[in-house]
């Protein structure tokens, strides 16, 4: 009906074509796992678990379930787990679950819920920190000097009645 069989079941039409992509349209909604080597742009509404090579999910779209894929840019909802190597979660996107993720990025103003971790294991370990203070040491912050007090040093003397006379905090000699 909408083309010939022996067209589709050949080698050719299913290893050379273009990257298949699919879209599940604003208004449209679907129960159901979804499973395939596809680029899915998701407007309407899907309950269920997608594995996919890449997901976007339109400012529309909405996603309850897992998401296994590459690639997952997020504008619109999930509720669901993700795991993907790259997960982007733009402005407009609300993300309730936990995020697997080799890189992440999250943009100011989405809104997320979850926990978020590597998924090459490396959760646990130390991030690294970089500093905007560069010294001749490298990226590492400068050092507090040893002449400015602790906290809990300072107190008893802000918790004493005043004197009159004014008290240098280093020395404790009248000024």
């Amino acid at each position: 009906m909408f083309g010939s069989k022996e067209r589709a079941g050949t080698p050719q039409a299913m290893d050379e074509g273009p990257v298949a992509r699919s879209h599940i349209a604003a208004g449209m909604s679907v129960t159901g796992d979804i499973e395939g080597d596809i680029d899915l742009l998701l407007d309407g509404k899907l309950e269920g678990n997608l594995r996919c090579r890449s997901v976007t999910i339109g400012r529309s779209g909405e996603l309850i379930g897992r998401v296994q894929a590459q690639e997952a840019v997020i504008d619109g909802r999930v509720e669901g787990n993700i795991e993907a190597k790259s997960v982007r979660l733009n402005v407009t996107a609300t993300m309730i679950g936990d995020v697997r993720h080799d890189v992440i990025e999250v943009a100011a103003g989405a809104k997320i819920e979850g926990r978020y971790s590597r998924i090459d294991g490396k959760a646990g370990a130390k991030p690294v920190v970089k500093s905007s203070h560069k010294t001749d040491k490298g990226d590492a912050p400068p050092k507090t000097p040893a002449s400015i007090a602790p906290v809990e040093d300072v107190a008893p003397a802000l918790a004493e009645k005043p004197t009159g006379e004014v008290v240098a905090m280093g020395g404790g000699k009248p000024v």
